[in-house]
């Protein structure tokens, strides 16, 4: 019996031997933004992902994840030498992880990505502290009293519409369902303030108009705004007007 326990326990003492052995750390605090003031976040879950580099055989995949403390900081132990993305992360919460949001960081980040740090022979320890800002709500109305998108959908088999906010870099956010009745279609997102973007539909063959401008919505976008995180939710009614030929 004791040789049996040995068996199993060699391969985990050798595997704790050897990301003690590594030299990696990345480190730092989490902060939270948007009210008066800014406060540290505990209990938040930071996601931790080694990216590929250019040239790089023998990759090693890392995935890690860990929950602030109560100061707000965090800590990745034991990495291979490399690049990694971390990754803060507040399900159904107003604050806005640079992850989803790369437009949040400054313009010197790697576009599309989030924040991203190197470890390197020279520098194997790095602080990267992180500031996640509270967004402001999009809710999207589709008004389809007709029915049209329904009958589409069924006659046509036509896919489910994608509903959500396009950016002036063409990037695409997708929004939440929050409901449907009666032909009422309800959407929503939290954006980053102050970010210009136009509300989007795609999907199912209808023509629509944005209702407080009467203006028809071309490829689907309406338009043009920008919200205040200060102002509280904002709603944009879109109407379909009928079935395109």
């Amino acid at each position: 019996m004791k040789s049996l326990l040995l068996i199993f326990l060699l391969p985990l003492a050798r595997a704790q031997v050897t990301d003690a052995a590594l030299p990696g750390l990345v480190a730092g605090t989490l902060t939270g933004t948007g009210s008066a003031k800014v406060e540290p976040l505990p209990g938040v879950w930071v996601i931790l992902n080694r990216l590929p580099q250019a040239g790089e055989r023998g990759f090693t995949v890392v995935e890690r994840r860990t929950r602030t403390a109560k100061d707000g900081t965090y800590s990745f132990a034991g990495l291979p030498l490399g690049r990694y993305e971390v990754c803060p992360q507040i399900p159904d919460s107003l604050y806005l992880s640079p992850c989803n949001w790369p437009e949040l960081l400054p313009a010197s980040q790697t576009t599309g990505l989030g924040p991203v740090t190197l470890l390197t022979a020279a520098s194997p320890v790095q602080a990267l502290n992180l500031t996640m800002v509270q967004g402001a709500i999009l809710n999207i109305r589709i008004e389809d009293t007709g029915r049209q998108i329904e009958n589409l959908q069924r006659t046509r088999e036509e896919r489910a519409a994608y509903v959500g906010v396009v950016l002036a870099n063409g990037r695409h956010s997708p929004a939440s369902p929050l409901g449907s009745r009666n032909g009422i279609h309800i959407y929503s997102i939290v954006v980053p303030p102050g970010l210009s973007l136009r509300p989007v539909f795609e999907g199912p063959s209808v023509n629509l108009e944005d209702v407080a401008s009467r203006q028809p919505l071309a490829q689907g976008r309406g338009q043009s705004i920008a919200l205040d995180a200060r102002g509280g939710p904002r709603e944009v009614v879109l109407r379909v007007t009928g079935a395109k030929l």
